[in-house]
């Protein structure tokens, strides 16, 4: 009996951990405590149950008439988030997670850092290649006596003539 209930315990911080991993990833890039999208906070629990500008977006312990999770499976527009539809597993963790309380952390959650690409991973397409930037620096040839800026300019005039 103990064993199932730490087990069950333990099943429980991990789907916690799965459903703010979700809100920090998915939802929280546009409803956090500096953007407000609709006028929803959802970095915190009490954020949260306040709600934005068409009232609470969750009812802890009913998922089913929690706004978020009416969003969240299209059967409240807008459909969330706006960047894709949630996978089927995914909406069943954020209503499971509702429907448990909605427990939240004490820390209040930030939003997810998206992998932003390295330059050194980044390949140069070819037509790139060619721009002046990309072109190894060479040295001019200056005839003896004249100074380089010089030069340079009675060459420019004289290619355009």
């Amino acid at each position: 009996m103990r064993l199932a209930a730490l087990l069950l315990t333990a099943l429980s911080a991990l789907a916690q951990e799965s459903a703010h991993a979700l809100l920090s990833a998915r939802c929280l890039p546009c409803h956090n405590a500096k953007m407000q999208l609709g006028k929803l906070d959802l970095s915190t629990r009490a954020a949260a149950l306040q709600g934005g500008e068409h009232g609470p977006a969750l009812l802890p312990g009913n998922a089913e008439a929690s706004r978020l999770h009416k969003h969240i499976r299209g059967a409240e527009k807008p459909s969330m988030p706006m960047d894709g539809k949630l996978s089927q597993a995914e909406i069943t963790t954020l209503a499971n997670w509702i429907a448990a309380g909605a427990p939240y952390p004490d820390s209040p959650l930030v939003p997810a850092m998206k992998k932003q690409e390295s330059p050194e991973d980044r390949t140069v397409p070819e037509a790139a290649k060619r721009f002046w930037s990309f072109q190894v620096p060479r040295r001019a040839q200056v005839p003896a006596g004249q100074h380089p800026v010089d030069y340079f300019l009675s060459q420019t005039r004289q290619a355009k003539g």
